[in-house]
């Protein structure tokens, strides 16, 4: 049975730092590098990598499962407006929320909305919501966001006091 421990040492005779992440409850000893047991030694000369290769050709029965490929996926994103429950799909790269006739998303029956009150853009890492200098400003959280928000999937935010808005992102062809 001794033998099993040969190489392995006592902790008390090892200097072991402290944890510093909390989820660890046992001590760590690391001792130097073991080979693993059951690798097949690389062939030595080309002309045996060339048997070797010939050897598991000849051996191949094509019983490797085939991988079934999804079409691609793609995200849809969606704002969901607290006062109306209304949905709306975002469909471009820049989709503007205001009053004004020419924004993406209208909304008309509050005057304390701006014409071009917020941005939401999508970038490579996701999408981005962005105050246009409004008049009274676009909250996250109940702060005023000052610069670029990433949106998450499930996050509110509010234009000026009182228009809220939730932020969904589901996967789909």
């Amino acid at each position: 049975m001794e033998d099993i421990f040969q190489g392995w040492q006592d902790k008390k005779n090892k200097y072991i730092p402290p944890v510093r992440q909390k989820g660890f409850s046992q001590d760590v000893l690391v001792r130097e590098y073991i080979p693993p047991l059951n690798v097949e030694p690389e062939p030595e000369s080309a002309e045996e990598k060339i048997i070797h290769k010939k050897s598991e050709d000849e051996t191949y029965d094509g019983g490797e499962p085939t991988v079934l490929i999804e079409p691609a996926m793609r995200i849809h994103a969606f704002l969901k407006r607290a006062k109306t429950g209304s949905m709306e799909e975002i469909t471009k790269k820049q989709w503007i929320i205001g009053k004004s006739a020419e924004a993406d998303y209208v909304i008309k029956d509050n005057p304390t909305v701006s014409r071009n009150h917020a941005k939401i853009q999508f970038k490579e890492d996701g999408y981005w919501l962005t105050d246009l200098r409004s008049s009274n400003h676009t909250y996250v959280d109940g702060e005023q966001i000052l610069e670029p928000v990433r949106l998450i999937n499930g996050m509110k935010f509010r234009l000026s006091e009182d228009e809220e808005f939730e932020f969904t992102i589901r996967m789909g062809r």
